[in-house]
């Protein structure tokens, strides 16, 4: 009886170590899976990383193995010593399903694995391109989208500023959406001026920039207008100009130039301004009355000259200027005289002559003569005088603005 309970006795110790055997050595085939698969399995997103972090709740165990699947790859990550409870995978693939796997193995037995799944998300990447084409006041610039870091680019383009590290609250462009490279033509800039230019892309993940660059614009004529005329007389009249831009130099000279002709330049008749931007008046004088003037403002830097629109004028007509020859050939009943037209007054001679009375300031409304509509000398004869009288004559001329008279001469006949 006693031998036959030791020997019950000694089959249960024997069972009882082989259960406690099973439960506590992974490196038994029989040790079930489940008490030493990893657990609290996480992945989270750092930067463009992803970081990988589990408990292993049986320490009995040889390490890890750690597998990736991106669609149809499934790469070994790595093979990890049994301290290990984290990895840190520095080349996820963004905008894509991760699915990582852990088992623990000891050593040829292997845990249940324990599975994880992120799709990571990331800012995107760029680059700016350096600007091309480039004027006094415009640029080609733009850039590349190389990747959109898994989240669709909502916008990008180029921003840009006076001063280094351009952001979109600063001056920006808008060039469209998506990867792939990207470019437009900036306009209104100022010229001879640095600037510095960034691309940028938006996606959910935020604002990025590409490299910096940087461009500056090249020297051109200055930029003006040219002021219209007023205070117009029959010889002078105001003038002027705006210098709006200088054109990226110092305006070494400026005012207006005018000729008769279209297209003045400075090598015309020119009136000095000032050298600041912004507006200033000029005194046209010396003009001839009754004429067509062509006027345009100017303004030089060191590229050259730049000019404003042209503007016209025309003073107005006056009486015509004319001299009283001497009389000569003074009979009883006859004599000579006769005038000289100087100037027109701007408008043409309808009939010219002189006139005559036996008072002082004789006008058209007295004996006179009716000689040519042309300037200059011309000569009249006095006929139907009488004896021993004295005389006084004019030299008369008629345009559109009326008669003019010449100064008084008198004579007596014999």
């Amino acid at each position: 009886m006693k031998k036959a309970l030791f020997s019950i006795f000694s089959i249960l110790l024997l069972l009882t170590s082989c259960e406690q055997r099973e439960w506590s050595n992974p490196f038994d085939p029989d040790c079930p899976k489940d008490i030493w698969t990893p657990t609290n399995f996480q992945a989270v997103q750092e930067g463009r990383t992803v970081k990988l972090s589990w408990n292993e709740p049986n320490p009995n165990i040889g390490g890890f193995k750690l597998k990736k699947t991106v669609g149809i790859l499934n790469p070994v990550l790595k093979d990890l010593p049994v301290t290990s409870t984290q990895l840190i995978d520095s080349d996820p693939v963004p905008g894509q399903l991760q699915t990582y796997e852990i088992t623990a193995y000891a050593g040829g037995n292997s845990s249940n694995p324990a599975t994880i799944t992120i799709t990571p998300l990331f800012p995107s990447t760029l680059s700016t391109y350096n600007p091309t084409s480039i004027t006094g006041t415009t640029m080609v610039v733009g850039g590349t989208i190389d990747s959109d870091g898994g989240a669709t680019v909502t916008s990008r383009g180029i921003c840009w500023a006076l001063t280094a590290s351009p952001t979109t609250d600063s001056n920006k462009l808008a060039i469209g959406s998506g990867t792939g490279p990207f470019s437009a033509t900036l306009t209104n800039l100022s010229p001879n001026t640095l600037y510095y230019f960034r691309a940028y892309a938006i996606n959910s993940q935020g604002t990025v920039y590409g490299n910096e660059v940087q461009a500056t614009t090249l020297v051109v004529l200055p930029t003006l207008s040219t002021t219209a005329i007023s205070a117009i007389l029959s010889t002078t009249a105001t003038g002027g100009g705006i210098i709006i831009s200088n054109g990226g130099a110092t305006v070494i000279a400026s005012g207006i130039c005018y000729a008769t002709t279209t297209g003045p330049t400075i090598a015309n008749t020119k009136i000095s301004g000032t050298t600041a931007i912004g507006s200033f008046v000029s005194y046209l004088t010396g003009l001839s009355p009754g004429t067509a003037y062509f006027v345009k403002a100017y303004a030089t830097n060191s590229l050259g000259t730049g000019y404003g629109s042209e503007v016209t004028f025309t003073t107005p007509a006056v009486l015509a200027s004319l001299t009283t020859t001497a009389i000569s050939n003074i009979g009883t009943t006859i004599a000579t005289g006769g005038g000289n037209i100087t100037s027109n007054g701007g408008a043409t001679i309808t009939v010219s002559g002189i006139c005559w009375s036996t008072s002082q300031n004789p006008t058209t409304a007295n004996p006179k003569t009716t000689n040519g509509t042309s300037t200059g000398a011309f000569t009249s004869n006095l006929t139907g005088l009488t004896t021993k009288t004295t005389y006084y004559v004019k030299a008369y001329a008629t345009n559109s603005v009326g008669t003019s008279y010449a100064t008084q001469v008198s004579f007596t006949t014999k």
